[in-house]
């Protein structure tokens, strides 16, 4: 009966040998699983899926530095189930992430999930510069819907808004789009304009169109001003915001039109007039992260 109870503790004494280190008593944790990389504008994210048995204190994970050659080590608390590794740059190429499992007494799993991902470009930071007055000539302005008895294109850089340009009145005029052309010296990467109505309301543009081109065929809008925007009053004054698709494409132009769609008594007298016009052209500084 000794005997078979030595034996008895012996067995035992084996079985928790089996479950703990001889040295540290170090339990093997649970594994995580299902390890996905979400490529994100300048960084990565990982998620994957706890487990949901077993001894499981955080998740490692770890990966080289491709600038540095540094290995990172990174804990994720088991209350999460993702990680998000940003100021990354495309430039930079692909990241290699291992990620191990680490039990409740410290011990890091001897196997790992494994997954790769590169960062989504992050785009450039463009910022525009101040206006700069472009100074405007009679012979840089034209329009085919000038009136010719009376409103003439020099009267909309005089200075005076007590003068003003007209539309073609004296002939069949109400078919729009209209425009006022400005041809410029030098290519321009965005414009503001400032009009003033005429002194006497109700010839106001509506809705219209700023463009550009280099050709005089091929046109380009740059921005758009809606109805209602710009103020029907006398001598009313409105300034755009920049117009530009300089940060989108890099285009830049030589001709600009200021394109009119409909004017506020489109049904009842579809006329319109201004007093004055002002260019500004604007430049753009880009910084692009990626170059």
């Amino acid at each position: 009966m000794k005997k078979i109870s030595e034996l008895l503790l012996l067995s035992i004494a084996a079985l928790l040998a089996t479950s703990c280190n001889d040295d540290s008593g170090a339990v093997t944790p649970a594994m995580i699983s299902n390890l996905q990389a979400e490529p994100q504008e300048g960084a990565i994210l990982l998620t994957w899926d706890n487990p949901t048995e077993g001894d499981y204190l955080y998740a490692q994970v770890q990966y080289v530095d491709p600038l540095t050659n540094e290995l990172k080590k990174v804990n994720v608390s088991h209350f999460a189930d993702e990680y998000l590794l940003s100021g990354l740059y495309q430039k930079n190429g692909a990241y290699t992430f291992k990620v191990y499992s680490v039990s409740s007494t410290g011990t890091v799993s001897s196997t790992w999930e494994e997954v790769s991902a590169t960062a989504l470009r992050v785009p450039p930071t463009v910022t525009a510069g101040p206006p700069e007055p472009i100074q405007l000539s009679a012979d840089m302005l034209s329009s085919d819907f000038t009136e010719p008895q009376e409103g003439s294109l020099a009267n909309l850089i005089d200075g005076n808004p007590a003068t003003y340009w007209a539309c073609l009145w004296s002939s069949t005029s109400e078919s729009y789009p209209q425009w006022i052309q400005i041809d410029l010296k030098e290519p321009v990467q965005g414009v503001k304009i400032k009009t003033t109505n005429r002194a006497t309301s109700g010839y106001t543009p509506s809705v219209v169109d700023i463009q550009g081109s280099n050709d005089g065929v091929d046109w380009t809008t740059l921005g758009s001003i809606a109805a209602g925007t710009i103020p029907d009053v006398s001598n009313g004054v409105y300034e755009t915001p920049v117009m530009s698709v300089y940060p989108e494409t890099g285009a830049t132009f030589t001709k600009i039109r200021y394109t009119v769609n409909k004017v506020v008594l489109q049904d009842t007298w579809p006329l319109w007039c201004m007093a004055e016009l002002e260019l500004s052209k604007v430049s753009f500084k880009v910084i692009d992260p990626e170059a």
